[in-house]
């Protein structure tokens, strides 16, 4: 599992006088970390615990006021729901799950919206957006361009054989499509990873990384040269196909490059 740590601030400090608390409750380390990083780059929230199964949760709740709770929902059992359904005030519960036609069996918790995995912060930052602007009138869905500013993060890191594995995106030359997966190149090493090209394309920064063909996204900065529709990689001495309707968002970025 990856742990992109690319992200775009949301800063809405500016806007509320209070913050929204939360907590995690996730089986998986890998998005365990996602949403903790995902929640720490936003001002708006904050994150007042991470715990790994429903048992040790419960009391924390008991004891505390929780307006959100990012759920599990493989953790979700017929006693969960009692419990939650019966705190008041009831915290908005988001439940995270790879399966949401499945979520149908959940109607008896009062769950507020769900995030599918992979997790993509896009979506969080809309799901976040969605949340605020019910709870706050001032904020509106379409000042979220005035409000967001653009970073990022100059790595990742990559689960490979157990361990997590930091690379800077420069070492990146380029990725390719393998069905629901993909191959992550350096010029050093390559990576199988259990992501998709799309969750790339959406995450990595567009100033650095672009989509060429159906198949691959490269680094701008590994380019050599462009002949016809063939890229030529630098270091590994190797060319990748440029497709027709990737081609004029290509040259606006290599350009823009040079």
């Amino acid at each position: 599992m990856i742990l992109i740590l690319i992200t775009y601030f949301l800063s809405l400090n500016f806007l509320f006088n209070m913050k929204l608390s939360s907590i995690i409750i996730e089986e998986q380390i890998s998005d365990k970390k996602t949403l903790q990083m995902f929640i720490n780059d936003i001002d708006a929230i904050t994150l007042e615990g991470v715990f790994s199964n429903i048992e040790s949760a419960s009391r924390y709740i008991k004891d505390n006021s929780i307006d959100l709770i990012f759920l599990d929902s493989q953790l979700i059992k017929r006693s969960v729901i009692h419990l939650f359904n019966t705190l008041s005030p009831m915290p908005k519960i988001v439940l995270t799950t790879h399966h949401p036609e499945n979520l149908i069996h959940f109607s008896k918790l009062n769950y507020l919206s769900y995030l599918t995995k992979p997790l993509m912060f896009k979506e969080f930052i809309k799901l976040i957006l969605q949340i605020l602007s019910s709870l706050y009138e001032k904020v509106e869905l379409s000042s979220t361009q005035q409000i967001t500013k653009q970073y990022h993060r100059d790595f990742v890191f990559i689960k490979h054989n157990g361990e997590y594995i930091k690379i800077n995106l420069l070492d990146i030359e380029y990725i390719k499509s393998d069905g629901d997966y993909t191959l992550v190149c350096t010029a050093k090493k390559k990576y199988f990873v259990s992501y998709p090209l799309k969750y790339w394309s959406e995450n990595l920064p567009r100033n650095y990384f672009c989509q060429v063909h159906k198949s691959y996204l490269i680094n701008i900065n590994s380019v050599e040269k462009v002949s016809g529709n063939q890229i030529y990689i630098k270091s590994q001495g190797i060319k990748l196909p440029l497709g027709r309707t990737f081609r004029d968002g290509f040259f606006t970025n290599f350009m823009r490059e040079l």
